[in-house]
């Protein structure tokens, strides 16, 4: 059985950058979506009926895809995540660069 947890806000949000792609998700009750930066697409999934996540629902449910992204940009501005929306890729690699060299 699982459990409900107690939280601030209704969903979930992770974020990674750098060298990498930044690829953040957000999770809100059964639907997750994922923004990929790189080729300008968000993909939406419903856990209830496709737990592996292989069926991208956006042009079925539209609006959820369109909710769940603002939030996810609201977090994204709110944190001052890096994104490839405010760097490009060779500034990300220099600052993660520079953070490695300084935490030697």
């Amino acid at each position: 059985m699982i459990k409900s947890a107690n939280r601030k806000v209704p969903f979930l949000v992770f974020h990674q950058a750098g060298a990498r792609k930044a690829e953040p998700a957000l999770i809100q009750g059964d639907c997750k979506i994922v923004k990929l930066w790189a080729l300008g697409q968000v993909e939406l999934f419903n856990f209830a009926s496709d737990l592996s996540g292989q069926r991208d629902l956006p042009k079925q449910r539209p609006g959820k895809l369109t909710e769940l992204e603002q939030k996810l940009n609201r977090v994204l501005d709110d944190v001052g995540a890096v994104t490839e929306q405010n760097t490009t890729k060779n500034q990300q690699t220099a600052m993660f660069a520079e953070a490695a060299q300084q935490s030697e």
